[in-house]
C-alpha cells in the first residue's frame, strides 16, 4: 500500500481510484441513518416508488397517521431506503459527485499549498466531531448545489405540478432537507479520516 505525507497526492489517489466507491457507500449509509430519524414524522421506510405526503389522499395520510401538518415534499416511501448492496447503480453514481467535490474543495481551497496528509486530518477531524462549524456549513451548502444539479439533470424542477421544495438557496431550505445534506457529506468525511490513517501509518 502507497504511503502519503503530501495532502494533495492522497487526495488525487482518491479521486482517482476506486477508493471513491467507499466514500460514496459511507454518504449512503449516511443518509439511511438521516432517515432513520425520520420515521417518527411522514416517512414509513421502503417502497418500491418514491412517494411523497403530496402524492397520497387525505384519507391516506390519515391512515399512515401522517400529521396533517406535514410537509407535502416530505417522503412517505423511498426506494432508495435499502443497504448500498441493493441499490441501482443509478442511485449509486450519485453518491459520487458530492464526494468528489469535497475531495476537490478540501484539496483547492481549504489545504494550503505544501499541506500534509496531518494537516488533512486536523480539517476532517473538525467536520467529524463537529468544531469547525463554518467548514461544515460550506461544504453542506456546497454539497446541496451538487444535489440540485443532478436533480435538475433528471428532469427535476422547483415549479409545476409536481414541484419540489428543495430548490431554493441553501438558507431558505428547512432545518430538516439542511441536515441531509450533513448527513451524506460528513459521513464521507468520517471515511476520508479513516482513509487517511491507513495510508499514512
Amino acid at each position: 500500500m502507497t504511503k502519503f505525507t503530501d495532502a494533495r497526492a492522497f487526495l488525487n489517489h482518491v479521486l482517482t481510484s476506486e477508493l471513491i466507491e467507499g466514500a460514496a457507500r459511507a454518504s449512503h449509509e449516511g443518509w439511511l441513518t438521516g432517515k432513520q430519524k425520520e420515521l417518527s414524522g411522514a416517512f414509513r421506510g421502503y417502497g418500491p416508488k418514491r412517494v411523497r405526503v403530496r402524492d397520497l389522499s387525505a384519507a391516506q395520510r390519515a391512515d399512515l397517521q401522517i400529521p396533517a401538518d406535514a410537509d407535502p415534499a416530505l417522503d412517505v416511501y423511498n426506494p432508495a431506503y435499502v443497504g448500498w448492496a441493493d441499490l441501482d447503480q443509478d442511485v449509486k453514481n450519485k453518491n459520487v459527485p458530492p464526494l468528489a467535490l469535497l475531495l476537490y474543495h478540501l484539496g483547492q481551497n481549504v489545504l494550503p499549498p505544501g499541506a500534509t496528509v496531518l494537516d488533512l486530518q486536523a480539517v476532517l477531524q473538525g467536520l467529524v466531531d463537529g468544531t469547525d462549524k463554518a467548514g461544515i456549513l460550506q461544504l453542506t451548502m456546497l454539497n446541496h448545489i451538487v444535489f440540485q444539479c443532478q436533480e435538475l439533470r433528471t428532469g427535476a424542477r422547483p415549479y409545476g405540478p409536481n414541484a419540489r421544495t428543495d430548490f431554493p438557496l441553501y438558507d431558505n431550505l428547512t432545518k430538516q432537507v439542511q441536515a441531509l445534506d450533513g448527513y451524506t457529506l460528513l459521513p464521507a468525511a468520517a471515511w476520508l479520516l479513516g482513509e487517511t490513517k491507513k495510508y499514512t501509518n
